[in-house]
């Protein structure tokens, strides 16, 4: 079993134009909100840009180890999965659009004490399987599992932030 981080930040869709960038998250929201691994868009947050052709909301996530294995299996995991094949016609819906989502993210996982600062993006070309989306790293920083980093990077107050490390204290002692 994987351990699960915990993932969280600002995602940004862009397509032909703003209204189908934002049709891209609604349906991306759809598909992978459900997963054991979740990634759920917070589309009610969510702003339209047609100067930009985006759509621009935050979200959180678990992660599979990492939010980057999120990330990389997406497309896999949408196809793969039983109650997503049920009803194809969101897919084939999704898989005619070009279209581009970059996640700006922390992600931190307290079982491996790590964590990370990063941007990536997924890069989907029209009339290709959903399960080719390109994973591509833009940039990353990792960062020690600490409670100062917890409060800094991650924005946690200072009792949360405590608890985390000293339930990863215990559980290494």
């Amino acid at each position: 079993m994987a351990n699960i981080s915990n993932a969280f930040g600002d995602c940004i869709v862009t397509a032909k134009d703003s209204e189908t960038a934002q049709r891209v998250a609604e349906l991306l929201h759809s598909l992978t909100d459900c997963f054991g691994y979740y990634t759920h868009l917070n589309l009610e947050d969510g702003v339209q840009c047609k100067e930009m052709n985006s759509f621009e909301c935050s979200f959180y996530a678990d992660g599979r180890w990492s939010f980057k294995n999120n990330m990389e299996m997406m497309g896999t995991w949408i196809r793969n999965n039983e109650e997503i094949n049920k009803s194809t016609e969101t897919i084939k819906e999704l898989e005619k659009e070009d279209f581009k989502v970059s996640f700006d993210y922390v992600d931190e996982e307290q079982g491996c004490a790590f964590i990370e600062d990063g941007v990536a993006s997924l890069h989907h070309k029209a009339n290709t399987p959903i399960e080719y989306m390109e994973y591509v790293p833009e940039s990353c920083e990792c960062y020690d599992y600490t409670v100062k980093n917890l409060i800094e990077i991650c924005g946690y107050d200072r009792e949360y932030a405590e608890e985390l490390f000293d339930d990863d204290s215990e559980e290494n002692a």
